[in-house]
């Protein structure tokens, strides 16, 4: 039995409108949200002309916003000494990007467990728990507030003032070319599953670029 052409153009109009709302550039969910915020910076970023300082930037900018975390900062190797040093700030005052400025962290430090305790959860992120952290001469004035670190945990779940979690940038195998910092987040609960997952992607697509851009010559 042959299609008329009449019912031909009626499965073409139901087909085109399945798909293009199949298609649509308006995002349904939280998750349809963060790959058009990934898609989005990736865009931004496309051109030759764009800084490793902007890139970063923009990149720091992008994660708080897609996750709702109000303090955020990012960290790189220094190329002239291999050390550590901030570069990028979010929601941060001014006395506090100031301190960050003025650190500096070799290698050892950096992944010291006795100087910086933690909570290890992959080879990509690590906890800091506020409870368990010392706090080192030069960093208190790092934190936004700082008379609430002494503040009790009321809940396993929530964001106590001094927490953070550094999701790292790796490059050529194991090396570490930086990370991400992240603080209190907007709900004042802990991040969820999916949240740590996307975070991961997001920082390992940042860290291709650096990596290709900044480091692939260069050795720890």
């Amino acid at each position: 039995m042959q299609t008329n052409k009449a019912d031909l153009s009626d499965k073409t109009r139901q087909i085109t409108k399945l798909l293009k709302e199949r298609c649509s550039p308006i995002p349904l969910d939280d998750t349809e949200r963060i790959m058009a915020n990934i898609e989005k910076f990736l865009q931004r970023n496309s051109s030759a002309t764009v800084t490793t300082q902007s890139f970063v930037e923009d990149a720091a900018t992008t994660v708080a916003r897609m996750f709702d975390f109000t303090e955020l900062i990012v960290a790189l190797k220094d190329k002239s000494d291999g050390k550590y040093r901030y570069v990028a700030f979010v929601g941060m005052r001014g006395e506090a990007i100031s301190a960050y400025k003025k650190l500096a962290y070799s290698y050892d430090e950096m992944v010291s467990a006795s100087k910086f305790p933690r909570i290890k959860l992959d080879n990509y992120i690590d906890f800091f728990l506020g409870e368990f952290t010392p706090i080192r001469e030069g960093e208190i004035d790092t934190y936004n507030r700082p008379s609430m670190l002494s503040t009790d945990r009321k809940a396993e779940d929530e964001w106590r003032e001094g927490d953070y979690m550094c999701v790292y940038m790796h490059g050529s195998g194991s090396e570490i070319i930086g990370w991400f910092e992240l603080a209190r987040s907007m709900s004042g609960k802990l991040p969820s599953r999916e949240t740590f997952k996307w975070l991961e992607l997001m920082v390992s697509i940042v860290s291709m670029f650096l990596y290709e851009r900044e480091y692939s010559g260069m050795r720890r």
